[in-house]
């Protein structure tokens, strides 16, 4: 939802300088692609929510049939539009080749909501120019909505503009009512009750993409991967946000060679750099690590 009129809300504000001429018609040219294709894919999507099969990769983790497929129609869509582009996905290649224009790609992020039926997963698909990401698209089909950014040039939802949560204060009581994604083991280090109201909603990328629209005050991920918040990047820093790599090892730039699949970056998400520095600081103290 966009900040409540009464509600004082940052101005977007760009993480980085606005795109030269040339890479802005690239990324126009990108954005159009990824709309049509993900506009396509959502009745696949929806159709197999529930009822796609689930079963567990070497690593744990879950993967639908709709996971493959989709991942398999969305890096087939850019290939053909784009050749000389590469391509990272967490069902495909996890390395990155060095190549000046890269997309980051989660076909389902929330794979185990979507198998259950639940309604919080999302498509999340970025590019990056010379490792770093310009633009991010995250497409929720069960909400039935839409984020997007391109650096420099803003964040909307459908279309409408969106700005991030206004900064509280985390020592006022009033706080406990502000809604901070979390993950279920940053719950249990609170055993005596938590400082916030704290939501579990299993993707990383929609956390993100609520974040950015002032749905959520903020969200602190513990091991999210590259593609989990390649987009939600774009969108956050383009809505008036920050998002922190709280160990300082961040996912960007890009690292060439750099096994994405098993590399994880703490990473908090809110209104400004100190404001999740201290958020951060005070769900996972580091004399408690």
């Amino acid at each position: 939802m966009l900040p409540d009129v009464d509600t004082p809300a940052p101005a977007p504000a760009s993480p980085g300088p606005a795109l030269g001429a040339d890479a802005a018609i690239v990324v126009a040219r990108a954005a159009t692609v990824a709309d049509a294709t993900v506009d396509d894919l959502r009745p696949r999507l929806l159709a197999g929510t529930g009822r796609s099969r689930r079963r567990d990769k070497r690593d744990g983790s879950p993967v639908t049939d709709v996971d493959l497929v989709v991942d398999e129609l969305l890096v087939d869509a850019i290939t053909t539009e784009f050749p000389d582009h590469s391509v990272i996905s967490e069902e495909g290649r996890t390395t990155w080749d060095g190549a000046a224009w890269t997309w980051i790609v989660d076909p389902i992020d929330g794979t185990t909501n979507y198998a259950a039926g639940l309604p919080w997963w999302c498509v999340s698909i970025a590019l990056a120019h010379h490792g770093e990401v310009v633009w991010g698209l995250i497409d929720a089909p069960t909400l039935d909505r839409r984020w997007t950014a391109t650096r420099g040039g803003g964040a909307t939802v459908d279309g409408t503009p969106m700005v991030v949560s206004a900064a509280s204060d985390l020592s006022m009581r009033s706080t406990r009512h502000e809604p901070i994604a979390v993950t279920p083991g940053t719950i249990r280090r609170w055993q005596g009750g938590t400082f916030f109201k704290a939501r579990v909603i299993g993707s990383s990328a929609l956390e993100l993409a609520l974040v950015a629209d002032g749905s959520l005050a903020a969200a602190y991920q513990r091991v999210p991967k590259v593609w989990d918040v390649a987009a939600g990047l774009v969108l956050v820093t383009e809505a008036g946000g920050a998002v922190l790599a709280v160990d300082d090892d961040s996912h960007f730039p890009l690292r060439e060679g750099v096994e994405y699949r098993d590399t994880s970056v703490v990473t908090a998400a809110g209104p400004s750099v100190e404001w999740c520095r201290d958020l951060a600081d005070r769900l996972w103290p580091t004399a408690d690590a």
